[in-house]
């Protein structure tokens, strides 16, 4: 594995790869596959202080915790709300905070994980990681989601505004919505 930090940022995801990290308590808006590149794993905490040690886990979206990865490489793969794996994981979670997973050894492409450490894959390739991680979860399954349209466009255009934001009127006005509905 590499000596450096790595993050890979897309529309709707982020691969975020390091040696070692270790976090206080925190808690992101995605749903996050975290995966030990190492054989000791990671440490995850919850806000009562409880301890769990993992080789790979899910963490549910708005989930506070802590991390401690300092004795083993990190891939963090964390999806936005408006992406299918976003909602392919929350099903697999089952209204769970974190779940440990196991990811089946054949679907797990190692030499990727490597060249992604080292910063030596190719975006293409780095992509398909993003989506090949979580099929390889044991126990995966594809959901159908029914996605308003409305929603992914005000999404998306609030994730380019930021740190600057619309009004709620504003919004709904865009996607031809009463404050009301949109509010729905």
């Amino acid at each position: 594995m590499g000596h450096q930090n790595h993050l890979y940022v897309w529309e709707d995801r982020f691969l975020y790869l390091t040696p070692a990290i270790a976090s206080g308590l925190t808690q992101r808006h995605t749903t996050t596959l975290l995966v030990a590149l190492g054989e000791e794993g990671f440490e995850l905490g919850d806000e009562s202080g409880q301890r769990q040690r993992y080789q790979a886990a899910l963490v549910g979206q708005n989930v506070a915790r802590t991390l401690d990865a300092t004795r083993a490489p990190l891939l963090s793969l964390n999806f936005d709300p408006q992406s299918y794996e976003h909602h392919a994981l929350s099903a697999l979670m089952g209204g769970h905070p974190v779940r440990a997973v196991i990811l089946k050894p054949a679907r797990r492409d190692r030499d990727s994980l490597a060249e992604a450490a080292r910063g030596s894959l190719d975006f293409a390739r780095l992509f398909r990681l993003t989506t090949d991680l979580p099929m390889a979860i044991s126990g995966y399954h594809p959901v159908r989601v029914p996605m308003d349209m409305r929603v992914i466009h005000v999404a998306q255009k609030i994730k380019r505004e930021l740190p600057l934001t619309s009004t709620v009127a504003e919004l709904a006005a865009q996607v031809g919505l009463c404050v009301r509905r949109w509010a729905r």
